[in-house]
Order: C-alpha cells, then structure tokens, then sequence
C-alpha cells in the first residue's frame, strides 16, 4: 500500500461513524510483533476528548487510557488470552470489553473488535472500539479479575517475604559462627587456667573484654538484622553507597565463607530520595543470587564486582559477577515469579521477581539484566529527579 492509498485510507475511516484505530504489524527490539497504532480516525479522537498531540505514540496512549497499574495487568493478559484464542479459531477478534480513561476524567466502556483474521493487509488492520452503556457484566467479572490478581500479588509477597527470612536465618548463622566459636575458645581457655592455677587478673581482664566485644559483635548482627525486617513508613534522602554499605553488613559475611572476593567502585555521589530499606533488599537479594550462582559453578578466584555512577537524572547501579552469565534462552524469563535455575531446596524463585517488584513500583526505577563476557550483569536504575513526595 504506497503513500496515497494509504491518506484515501485515513480519508475513509474519518467518514466512519465508529471510533477506529488503524494499526501497523510491526516488530519490539526482541523481534516480538505488536500492533502499532499510525492512525485515529476523528471519532475516536472525539469520543475519548483526546487530539493526536495527546498521544503521538502506543506506550503514551496505552497509560493515558488505562492509568491504573492493576488494571494494566488486567487488559494486557486478558487482551492476548482473546488474541490467542480468536487465533485458535481463525476468527476476528469481536466483543472484547475494556473500560477507556478519557481526557475529561470520566470512564467509558467499548466493545473493541480487531481484524486477525481478515486484516486489510499482511502489514495493516484496523481495530473498532463501540462504545456501550450497560457494562455491569463485565465489569463484574474485571471486579472478579483484578481481586484475584490481587490477591495473587500479596500471595507472591507473603512467600517472598517468608522465603528472604529462611535466607536470613541462613545468614545470621554465617554471622555468628566465628563469634559463637571465639567464645567457645576464651571460655575453653579460662576453664584450663582455673584447673592449672588462678590465672591473673590481667588475664581474666583480657579474656573478659574479648567475650564481651564477640558478645557486643553478636548483638550488632541481631539489631542489623532486626532493622532489615522493619517497614520503612517514609522515604529518606541518601547515597547509593549507603544502601549497599548496608546491605553488606548483612551478607558480607557469607562472600567472606564462600571465598569470593568483593570489588566496589563507587562514582555516584547523587543523594536522592528513596525507602532505603526497600533498596538495602533489592541490594541483598542481587548478591545473594551471584553467590549463588559463584558457588555452584566457579571453584576458585570468585568475584562480584558493584559499582554505581550518576547518568543524568538517575543514579546507576551495577551488580556483575563472573559466574558465566544465564543461557541466552532463559535470561528473559529471569524476573518471573516461581521461575528459578536452582533445586527446590535452593530456590524458590521469587527473589528476582520481588526485586523488580520492589525497583519498578516501589522505588520507580528499572532494573535489567544482560550477559558479560564473564558473568551475569544486573542494573539498576532509580530516578532522582523527583521531590520527597513523589514516590
């Protein structure tokens, strides 16, 4: 269809009394096809109070239309089950429900029917939206929809949650392993000195003052730990160091009991508002996994490497190691819920997923994940462009 077809094209939808996209199959980065919208006819443009300006682009009218994230979720999954299936049955796909946030600030329900089967064209289809007044069954069941997907969500976060307190555990042992043994060794000592003989004052102050600073030791990890559980109620301005300085004194000794060394190269110095708790656990939860990993497949010289540096409004930071990397066929797949490489007593697969959880809707950043020449490399991205309100 060259140039001039295609504006008699946009000249004849502009006579359709129906609100009508017309869109063009193309292709994402991941060579995945989607429809990209390159025209609205003007009772479409009319219907949702918008003008061309409005939405010069997919992404800006897809939030501007549906602005809830919940509901996002919904008409995403529920959009591509319709496709799927209509694809199934050689069909068009007809009578699909959505409700349409217009400029004027009220919703209004359409019926949407899009061309799979009989498209104008191998490159180009059009998609009509007929506006309806008695949604009360559908919305019934996107009432029915979004609670489940709630209710779903809390489900991943209670056994996130549950899981990273096993992990915990797991790591104030590490911790306190050394000190409890220290102790163990005074006290050994002070008991053969009393079967040999009085030891000396000195002595006894020397061994003293050593259980009390592994006991003083032992108490720190416990108020470390007891701080990472709480909730943060509200957002604090600070560097990006602080949060992994943090985070580190919660698993730092674990790398130190697996033998891999750590390497920091620090280059922001942004402060920027955030709920540091929440960022000291995205922190935790990307070495806890390179560990993992190191572990598993490395035997000697591991490391993993985190640096952070300033790009603009955004503070950076990288977590890289040299564990190999993830197979090319999985790494997509990586921050799934329940999606893991490790056994079921190893991983449960929700680490990754509550990190993104956490870096995308809790923090407002973007966290992504590549392969290196020597290992895996995750970054992430968080906004400092952004008062102590915003979040």
């Amino acid at each position: 269809m060259n140039d001039e077809n295609l504006q008699q094209l946009f000249n004849l939808l502009d006579t359709l009394p129906n609100p009508v996209t017309l869109n063009e199959l193309t292709y994402d980065e991941q060579g995945e096809p989607y429809d990209r919208i390159i025209y609205t006819n003007k009772s479409f443009l009319k219907s949702i109070g918008y003008t061309m300006e409005d939405i010069p682009d997919d992404r800006t009218w897809f939030t501007k239309a549906y602005p809830e994230e919940s509901y996002q979720e919904y008409i995403t999954t529920e959009w591509f089950k319709a496709v799927d299936k209509a694809k199934e049955e050689q069909s068009d796909l007809t009578g699909f429900p959505a409700k349409v946030y217009c400029k004027d600030g009220e919703y209004r329900w359409f019926n949407i029917t899009t061309q799979l089967e009989h498209p104008i064209s191998d490159k180009y289809r059009t998609i009509v939206f007929v506006q309806t007044e008695s949604p009360s069954e559908t919305k019934l069941k996107l009432d029915e929809t979004k609670e489940a997907l709630m209710e779903h969500e809390k489900l991943l976060h209670f056994q996130s949650r549950q899981a990273a307190m096993g992990e915990m555990i797991s790591m104030i042992a590490h911790q306190w392993k050394q000190p409890l043994s220290a102790i163990a060794a005074v006290a050994s000592t002070m008991k053969i000195q009393q079967i040999l003989g009085a030891p000396s004052e000195a002595c006894v102050n020397e061994q003293s003052d050593e259980i009390l600073n592994q006991i003083q030791y032992l108490s720190q990890t416990i108020s470390d730990f007891r701080n990472f559980f709480k909730q943060d109620k509200e957002i604090k301005q600070i560097q990006a160091q602080a949060a992994i300085d943090d985070a580190l004194l919660i698993i730092g000794k674990l790398l130190q009991n697996s033998e891999i060394e750590l390497r920091s190269s620090y280059h922001s110095q942004k402060q920027f508002y955030t709920y540091p708790k929440e960022l000291q656990h995205v922190f935790i939860n990307l070495v806890k996994n390179a560990a993992d990993i190191l572990v598993e497949k490395v035997k000697e010289n591991r490391w993993i490497a985190i640096s952070t540096k300033d790009e603009g409004d955004a503070v950076v930071i990288e977590i890289s190691d040299n564990g190999g990397g993830i197979d090319l066929e999985i790494v997509e797949h990586v921050f799934e819920p329940y999606f893991t490489t490790k056994d079921e007593q190893s991983g449960t697969g929700l680490g990754l997923y509550m990190t993104q959880t956490i870096v995308e809707k809790h923090l407002k950043g973007s966290i992504e994940c590549k392969n290196s020449d020597q290992g895996a490399v995750f970054t992430v991205k968080l906004p400092t462009d952004f008062s102590n309100t915003s979040i």
